[in-house]
């Protein structure tokens, strides 16, 4: 299941980032000992331009994906709205492969 993450929901994207940053940065589990707190004031601080989203499977989070709107700057003739920015996808390496990064999924993801 992927479904829009809510504030309650910062400690388990805060583990997934742990998790992203020990397959990708080679980082110890317990490195960094301030770095939940710090992730939760983020969360909250950046609340209504970033928008992140879980990926679930039963009770678990096994992936996450966090996009920035950014509005866009005025053109004559158009409207500026918004762009979005994907800043991280992430599923856990046992969970790969189930779709959960697709295209289809994308889509999944941002329309929630």
């Amino acid at each position: 299941m992927i479904r829009r993450a809510a504030a309650a929901d910062a400690d388990r994207l805060a583990s997934l980032r742990r998790d992203y940053g020990a397959e990708r940065r080679a980082l110890a589990p317990d490195s960094d000992p301030g770095f939940e707190e710090r992730f939760d004031e983020w969360f909250r601080r950046t609340e209504g331009w970033s928008f992140s989203w879980l990926a679930e499977v039963g009770p678990k989070a096994v992936g996450l994906l966090t996009m920035f709107a950014i509005p866009r700057m005025p053109t004559p003739g158009r409207d500026a709205g918004q762009l979005a920015y994907l800043g991280r996808l992430f599923v856990l390496p046992e969970h790969r492969g189930a779709g959960f990064g697709s295209a289809d999924r994308y889509l999944v993801w941002s329309a929630n």
